[in-house]
C-alpha cells in the first residue's frame, strides 16, 4: 500500500440478522490504497469479532486486523472517512486501534456490546489521533449516516451487496460520491 495515498473507510458487511447479531451489517474500518485492485489483498480490515471459544463455549470478543481485498462479496457499502494524512503511518493507525477497549465476555453480555461499539470508540480515537480530520458529527452520527446510506442504496435487494456496480460510497455527510472500489 506504499506509494499510493491511503483511504480510510467505515465499511458495512452484510450478515444474517439474529439475536446474537442484531442489524443487517457487521461494521468495521477498511484501510486501502487509492483505486485498489480487487484481485489482490491490498487492504486491511480492522474490527472486533466474537468467535466461540471451543473450551468454554463462550463468545470471546477480540480485535482483529485482517489483510483482505478491498472489495469482498459481503461488502455492501462504505463511508469515506478521508485520505490518511501524509504524516500518519499504517503502524500509527494500528497503534491507535489496538488501544480500543474490547470487553471480557461478562462485560460484553452485561452491556449488550457489539462490533458497532468497538467502531464508535475507534472513530473517537482516530479523531483524537489526527487520522480523521474535521468530522461533521459524532462517531454515533457518522455510523448512523453510513448505515442509512447503505440501507437506502441496497433496499431493493434486502441490504445485500450489488456486486456488478462500483461499491456504494458516501462522504461523512451521507452524500453519495464516486467510488474508487471496483465491481467484482
Amino acid at each position: 500500500m506504499t506509494g499510493n495515498k491511503l483511504r480510510l473507510y467505515l465499511g458495512y458487511w452484510r450478515r444474517q440478522e439474529s439475536d446474537v447479531h442484531p442489524g443487517k451489517y457487521h461494521v468495521s474500518l477498511l484501510l486501502t490504497a487509492k483505486k485498489p485492485r480487487n484481485d489482490l489483498p491490498t487492504a486491511k480490515r480492522y474490527h472486533a469479532v466474537n468467535p466461540i471459544d471451543c473450551e468454554t463455549k463462550t463468545e470471546i470478543w477480540k480485535f482483529e486486523i485482517l489483510q483482505t481485498e478491498a472489495r469482498t462479496t459481503k461488502l455492501a457499502g462504505v463511508m469515506l472517512l478521508g485520505k490518511v494524512p501524509p504524516d500518519v503511518t499504517m503502524e500509527g493507525i494500528e497503534e491507535i486501534l489496538k488501544k480500543v477497549h474490547v470487553p471480557t465476555p461478562e462485560e460484553a453480555q452485561k452491556i449488550n456490546w457489539h462490533c458497532r461499539h468497538w467502531v464508535l470508540e475507534a472513530l473517537e480515537g482516530l479523531m483524537v489521533g489526527g487520522v480523521i480530520l474535521t468530522p461533521p458529527s459524532s462517531p454515533q452520527e457518522m455510523w448512523n449516516t453510513g448505515r442509512s446510506f447503505v440501507e437506502d442504496k441496497t433496499a431493493r435487494v434486502d441490504g445485500y451487496p450489488v456486486q456488478s456496480k462500483w461499491l456504494y460510497t458516501c462522504d461523512m455527510s451521507g452524500k453519495e460520491i464516486s467510488s474508487e472500489i471496483r465491481p467484482l
